[in-house]
């Protein structure tokens, strides 16, 4: 019995939100592959967080749960999502030798069990986090357990904040967040860029016109180089909110086309955009920027302020936004996202030590 987890070896953690001495991790996903010749019935699945060698918080999955997940998951295999979607679940690094998914605890030979979105919010001094599976064939207990360490990434540059003025985090890299689900945006964030009285748009916000920030700046975090500057791609104002429109209606009419978008050619999601090489192994991304915007090109050094493009609503965009994230690859759709923290901002009405942001922070950017 194999166990395979996505992220592989080192899990980040980000600071939790409003808590005291606490640190919040996902564990995107976990694989359990039957590599006997024989089926397994899967009895537990525990993830213990641990400190040094002292197991302090332990989260347990039971047989009724692993059956729920186990049919969820096969039925979106049967369906053709994990391929159609393989960025997000990594079937090529998760599956090893198996063919195809259970659909229930129960793991015939060649088959595995995927486990998607494992959070836990853990104490600080946690370091390491245990994975142990038990199960069972013909009533003999089989069990198999992997160690992930767990660690505050340690950025390799300074980053300042890619927009001026006073800006909303309207999805960050928490918990709240979509973003913390996948594991190529995991430490994402969306900025909207406010108006002097904190407003977003002006009229009804039909129009990318009257989102106050559209249009604005976007500048690189960081020095580096440009590896990508995509510019031709419009906004996407077909999903704006329409005259008469519910909220329940938009909302709904933006999940039912955000997948279709992505499927086929996921880089159309984040529409225009640029990305830029930095020292250490850090790619930044700046994504939705407005069509025929980006002023730099393919291989230009840039230095951290210079303007790169304005902020649009290209890509898989609800409203006018920048997307920001690290990655640890160039090709930041099968990479990995990197938490880090900026160095010219402070956030108002929650005093921070750090440069973390998180959904729903106000965001002032020194000057």
């Amino acid at each position: 019995m194999e166990i395979r987890t996505l992220p592989e070896t080192n899990i980040y953690t980000y600071e939790a939100s409003g808590a005291q001495n606490l640190k919040d991790v996902v564990i995107h996903n976990i694989s359990i592959i039957n590599n006997y010749d024989h089926p397994i019935e899967l009895q537990s699945v525990k993830l213990e967080s641990l400190s040094g060698e002292t197991c302090v918080l332990t989260k347990i999955l039971n047989s009724d749960e692993l059956n729920g997940i186990a049919q969820y998951l096969y039925g979106a295999q049967q369906q053709g999502v994990i391929n159609a979607l393989d960025f997000v679940f990594r079937p090529d690094l998760l599956l090893g030798s198996a063919k195809t998914l259970s659909n229930s605890s129960k793991v015939e030979p060649g088959q595995a069990l995927f486990l998607p979105n494992n959070p836990l919010l853990i104490p600080a001094n946690c370091d390491k986090i245990r994975i142990r599976v038990n199960a069972a064939h013909d009533g003999h207990p089989i069990e198999s357990q992997i160690m992930l360490a767990v660690s505050e990434y340690k950025q390799k540059n300074d980053y300042s904040f890619p927009l001026k003025g006073t800006c909303y985090v309207s999805s960050g890299a928490d918990f709240y967040s979509e973003h913390r689900w996948v594991n190529l945006q995991e430490f994402g964030i969306d900025i909207v860029r406010l108006s002097g009285d904190g407003g977003m748009y002006s009229n009804a916000g039909l129009r990318v016109e009257d989102y106050y920030g559209y249009n604005s700046e976007i500048m690189a975090s960081a020095t580096g180089v440009v590896l990508k500057a995509v510019d031709e791609l419009p906004d996407s104002v077909d999903r704006l909110p329409r005259e008469g429109e519910s909220n329940e209606e938009y909302f709904g009419r933006l999940l039912a086309t955000s997948s279709g978008m992505l499927i086929g050619d996921p880089y159309r999601g984040v529409g225009n955009y640029v990305l830029i090489k930095h020292s250490g192994g850090e790619f930044s991304v700046y994504g939705h920027l407005k069509p025929g915007s980006v002023c730099v090109n393919e291989g230009d050094q840039v230095e951290q302020g210079a303007v790169i493009g304005h902020l649009g609503h290209s890509g898989n965009s609800p409203f006018p936004h920048l997307h920001f994230h690290v990655s640890n690859r160039e090709d930041f759709i099968y990479a990995r996202s990197l938490p880090v923290q900026f160095s010219n901002i402070s956030i108002h009405a929650r005093p921070s030590l750090t440069g973390y942001v998180h959904t729903g922070d106000l965001i002032k950017v020194k000057e």
